[in-house]
C-alpha cells in the first residue's frame, strides 16, 4: 500500500509545485486553496472533498496577505496536503470526518510552511545582490539565470513540502483516524 500512496503523492506534489507557482509568478489565482483543493481533488476521483477542504482552509487564511515584510503561511501547500491526505487514503469518496482530520491535521503546518517561505523570500536576496553584479556588468543571461533559478527553487521547495505533508497526513489518516473513538468521529462529522 505504501508504494500506491507514494506514487500518488509524488504526482500530488508535482502538481501543487505548479499550481504554487500562481503564488509568485502568474497569479491567476488557480493558487487559491478553493481552487488548488478542487483540483486536487478531481486528481484523485473525489473533487467535492477537494472544494470543501480548500473552501475552508481559505476561509481560515483569507485576510492573510503578504504586506510588507509579513509572510503569511503558504495556504495553497496546506490545501494541497490535506485534500491529498483526504482524498488518497479514501478511494471514492472521503467521509465528511475523515476530511474534517486532514484540515485539523494539516493546519498546524502552516506555521512550518510561513517558516519555509520566509526563507526562501531572504535567500532571493543574495541571488538579488548577484543579479545585480550581473546587470553591472550587462551579463543579461545571468539575471535572467537567477531569476529563473527562484522561480524554480519556489517550485521545487513547494513540491517538497507538499510530498512530505501529504504522506504524514496519508499516514496519520490511515492509522490514527481508525483509531478514534466513534464519539470523536462524529464530532469530525458535525464539524464537516
Amino acid at each position: 500500500m505504501f508504494p500506491q500512496l507514494l506514487t500518488k503523492a509524488l504526482i500530488v506534489s508535482g502538481v501543487g509545485g505548479l499550481l504554487c507557482l500562481d503564488r509568485v509568478v502568474l497569479q491567476a489565482m488557480i493558487s487559491r486553496p478553493v481552487v488548488a483543493g478542487t483540483l486536487v481533488g478531481l486528481c484523485g476521483g473525489d473533487a467535492y472533498s477537494g472544494l470543501y477542504i480548500g473552501a475552508v482552509i481559505e476561509l481560515l487564511w483569507l485576510d492573510r496577505l503578504p504586506v510588507g515584510t509579513y509572510v503569511p503561511p503558504n495556504e495553497t501547500v496546506i490545501a494541497v496536503a490535506a485534500a491529498a491526505a483526504a482524498v488518497m487514503t479514501a478511494p471514492g469518496k472521503a467521509s465528511h470526518g475523515l476530511a474534517a482530520f486532514s484540515i485539523l491535521v494539516m493546519v498546524p503546518a502552516g506555521l512550518l510552511t510561513q517558516a519555509v517561505d520566509a526563507w526562501i523570500v531572504s535567500s532571493n536576496d543574495v541571488l538579488s545582490k548577484a543579479a545585480e553584479r550581473d546587470a553591472a556588468e550587462a551579463d543579461m543571461r545571468g539575471i535572467a539565470g537567477k531569476h529563473l533559478f527562484a522561480v524554480f527553487r519556489y517550485a521545487v521547495v513547494s513540491a517538497a513540502m507538499i510530498l512530505v505533508l501529504s504522506l504524514a497526513g496519508s499516514l496519520l489518516a490511515l492509522t490514527l483516524y481508525p483509531a478514534l473513538p466513534p464519539f470523536a468521529v462524529r464530532a469530525l462529522s458535525w464539524g464537516y
